[in-house]
């Protein structure tokens, strides 16, 4: 796997009341967002899935792995290759702030989501990976 993400920064969201830690009370795990990893090849076939795909869109990575990344996204604005092209044509991780993503069951789940293109030796576009959380409201 090669993630790569060093490179994309999140601002993430703490809620406040997770940093407000007493000595009385310990650190829960569970008060934290989920993420979720995935990675494509150029021809965005997803050949990655992280293990928290089943808590966030109820799908078992094996269920996604080797499907394009297409049939468990949800466009309603209208993208089109060309403008993803020219995204990755930059060669810079990019930011998406509202990823919409088909859940098992039929409905809509946001995320913001950090891309990071990969090239290889000759330039050619090779993938790319991704973190995902869950949509904070945040632009």
């Amino acid at each position: 796997m090669r993630l790569g993400l060093d490179k994309c920064f999140f601002k993430i969201d703490i809620q406040e009341e997770s940093l407000i830690l007493s000595d009385s009370r310990v650190f829960d795990p569970r008060e934290f967002k989920r993420e979720l990893f995935i990675e494509t090849d150029p021809a965005g076939v997803l050949t990655f899935v992280g293990d928290d795909v089943g808590q966030l869109l109820g799908w078992r990575p094996e269920e996604m792995l080797g499907k394009p990344i297409s049939e468990f996204s949800v466009d309603d604005a209208g993208h089109n290759d060309l403008e993803i092209l020219k995204i990755i044509a930059k060669q810079q991780p990019f930011r998406v702030p509202r990823n919409k993503m088909r859940h098992k069951n039929g409905s809509t789940v946001v995320f913001e989501t950090c891309s990071v293109p990969h090239f290889d030796a000759n330039n050619q576009f090779a993938g790319c990976s991704m973190v995902s959380l869950p949509y904070s409201g945040r632009e």
